[in-house]
């Protein structure tokens, strides 16, 4: 049965209909045949099957004989797919420098690139990419941080310690409750911090860098939204400059 499947989905890709397919299919059973004979098999109507043998002679799968004025329809050989499927594969190179010039002819504004990495281990991989992607003298604007995340305090500590060897600027934005970060924080270089009076927990964090934004929602398996797209993070930007603005002073 389940071989019987994977040759169904092999002719599907191969562009043949579920009817074609099983006019195909039981003429390999039967052997040259006549129309009668395919359409009692095949279980398909008449029309049908008319039709399908058209389509499939034009496919090069189908052909045959005229024995008298009756005639007798036949499979090719099924080594004809593999033909096929090489004539797909030789299309389909032809089209990629066409379909490659229509991406790349997209305007700037209009691409925008979102990756989602799930778990601690997908958050570990984006915010390494922060890293990679800052210098000297660039800075990371972050804000929302609350003790929900602190199942990945360690690592957050090992990461800002690489942030303060690459000499990158971070000005945060806490909220009051992260009691934990902000003793934390308070103690690190390079950094500035700010604080919403309002106590709230929240699992949203917003973390802008250069021109990507990172979105990370905490929980039991955290969430990692990375949006490269650089008139979305200067969105990102000046919303947290507002925010930065009628924050409290902590540290600067």
């Amino acid at each position: 049965m389940e071989s019987n499947i994977q040759i169904i989905a092999l002719l599907n890709a191969l562009g043949l209909s579920e009817s074609e397919t099983k006019t195909y299919l039981t003429l390999l059973e039967l052997g040259s045949s006549k129309t009668g004979e395919i359409i009692h098999n095949s279980g398909l109507y008449s029309s049908i099957v008319y039709a399908n043998l058209e389509k499939l002679m034009k496919r090069g799968l189908v052909h045959y004989t005229l024995v008298g004025k009756r005639k007798y329809f036949a499979a090719e050989n099924p080594s004809k797919l593999v033909e096929i499927a090489k004539d797909l594969e030789r299309r389909a190179r032809e089209a990629i420098p066409i379909l490659d010039k229509m991406q790349n002819s997209q305007k700037p504004e209009q691409k925008q690139d979102v990756f989602v990495y799930q778990g601690y281990s997908g958050v570990e991989k984006v915010f390494n990419n922060i890293l990679n992607s800052l210098k000297k003298g660039d800075e990371e604007l972050v804000l929302g941080v609350s003790n929900i995340e602190l199942p990945m305090r360690q690592f957050f500590k090992k990461w800002n310690r690489a942030r303060e060897r690459q000499m990158v600027r971070q000005r945060m934005v806490l909220f009051a409750d992260a009691i934990e970060f902000i003793k934390t924080y308070e103690k690190q270089k390079l950094t500035k911090l700010r604080i919403l009076p309002n106590k709230e927990e929240t699992p949203l964090v917003i973390s802008v860098y250069s021109d990507k934004t990172v979105i990370t929602l905490w929980g039991n398996s955290p969430t990692a939204i990375l949006i490269d797209n650089e008139r979305m993070t200067d969105g990102f930007k000046r919303y947290f400059n507002r925010v930065w603005n009628s924050a409290e002073k902590l540290k600067e």
